[in-house]
């Protein structure tokens, strides 16, 4: 859609190392891209659960070429570091129905 008003294409990753990597195979494919915005070191253990090869130099960073996505994910590490639940405004009550005004 973007490519179609002359507008180029910026997404946003604020996840992990695999939405990196999904993130770079998906601009690759694209010609009207401006930047894949990520985040290269949002944990200290981020490298403990994501293998990868990720180097940004001159501001890239190459699209891995391992098989699937190019990254190895430990899913003991990660068990290491379970997610916190926060209040993020959710749609959704503790139970998984849509709250209602």
């Amino acid at each position: 859609m973007a490519k179609s008003r002359y507008m180029t294409f910026a997404p946003h990753n604020p996840n992990s190392g695999i939405s990196t990597a999904a993130g770079l195979h998906l601009c690759a494919g694209i010609e009207n891209l401006e930047v894949l915005e990520h985040m290269s070191r949002d944990v200290p253990w981020g490298d403990e659960i994501i293998k990868h090869d990720f180097e940004v130099t001159d501001g890239t960073i190459e699209v891995p070429d391992k098989p699937g996505l190019g990254v190895e994910f430990d899913a003991e590490a990660a068990k290491q570091y379970p997610g916190e639940p926060k209040d993020s405004h959710s749609l959704f009550d503790e139970a998984g129905a849509l709250k209602r005004p």
